[in-house]
């Protein structure tokens, strides 16, 4: 026979030890749950402040090049050195012939401008002279990772191509190039005759919350790159470039970005090329094509 334990106090009133024992348990597990809860909540902004105080980390992929490397790039190129003791740019000119225009090529985050000779090899033959941009922090050249350090260079160079070069100047941006170009005319419009637009977003912010859903972006954000705001004032001629499987700024931010744009408007679509396999064979005719669109007087032959 089972006798239940009673204690009580001295008029009689008396819990089971079963049930006080299980009383003390629930009370303990909101404690508990909320203990969990704050770890996570701490763990969470540890996180944040980590993403926050590294996040040039996440968007800039600086790449130093040793000098004999970089002397190489150069030669092999058949680039030459443009303002070297300021801007670190790259030039090459048709032979023989006066250019029809010049071209500054904004690069993505990643390599050097002395890795994008895809586009020298298919714009000068085409009569266009290539100035190959290099931003603050890559390939030696002095200064800080940001937007504000980028732009500033990015429009010294635009205002050095005018200076140095007659006839119409088109700005290319790649990727973050293409961010970079389009900051660097908010405000100054007319600074280039016209643009390209290769695999871009409408601003960082968006392609930033698309990859990072968890975490509050647009708060974080230092570099802004709004696309969308900075070009909504350019006058000139544009052509937006977009590859239907990119995974690193899918087509849709590309669009959009097609879509707020005022002026005359190009949209050319690589299917089935990802962010980093269009076809930049210099024997395509979308070159020429794209140049046609972006630049008056130039792409009318040899394309």
């Amino acid at each position: 026979m089972h006798h239940t334990r009673w204690y009580g106090d001295a008029v009689g009133f008396s819990i089971p030890v079963s049930l006080r024992y299980a009383a003390q348990m629930t009370n303990r597990q909101p404690v508990k749950l909320l203990n969990i809860l704050v770890a996570l909540v701490v763990a969470y902004a540890i996180f944040c402040g980590l993403v926050f105080a590294f996040q040039e980390r996440l968007l800039y992929f600086p790449l130093t090049l040793a000098p004999d490397e970089l002397a190489m790039l150069v030669r092999d190129g058949n680039l030459r050195p443009w303002r070297p003791e300021s801007l670190h740019a790259y030039l090459r000119q048709p032979e023989g012939r006066s250019a029809r225009a010049t071209v500054v090529v904004f690069h993505g985050n990643a390599g050097t401008a002395l890795h994008r000779d895809m586009f020298t090899e298919a714009l000068v033959p085409l009569g266009f002279r290539v100035i190959l941009a290099e931003y603050p922090g890559y390939a030696g050249k002095p200064g800080s990772l940001g937007e504000a350090s980028l732009v500033a260079d990015a429009v010294a160079t635009l205002r050095a191509a005018r200076e140095d070069f007659p006839g119409p100047l088109i700005g290319w941006g790649e990727s973050l190039g293409a961010g970079v170009l389009g900051a660097a005319l908010a405000g100054n419009p007319g600074l280039v005759d016209g643009i390209v637009l290769m695999t871009p977003w409408d601003s960082l912010a968006d392609v930033a919350s698309h990859h990072y859903p968890y975490l509050p972006v647009r708060w974080m954000l230092r570099d802004r790159y709004d696309t969308v705001a900075n070009l909504q004032d350019f006058p000139g001629p544009a052509a937006v470039l977009l590859a239907t499987e990119d995974q690193v700024i899918p087509a849709r931010f590309g669009h959009r970005l097609f879509d707020a744009l005022s002026g005359r408007k190009i949209l050319h679509i690589f299917p089935g090329a990802d962010h980093n396999s269009w076809p930049f064979d210099p024997s395509q005719r979308w070159w020429g094509e794209v140049m046609r669109a972006v630049s008056p007087g130039a792409g009318r032959s040899g394309d």
